[in-house]
């Protein structure tokens, strides 16, 4: 469960990275801005 857990977080830290890339990749003003 370790191991499953410890994967888990990996993967999101990995999306939450990918997302900060795209979100820095797009213009200003796009759907993620309020």
């Amino acid at each position: 469960l370790e191991a499953l857990q410890a994967r888990f977080q990996a993967e999101v830290a990995r999306l939450r990275l990918l997302l900060l890339e795209e979100g820095r990749a797009l213009p200003e003003g796009s759907s993620m801005g309020a």
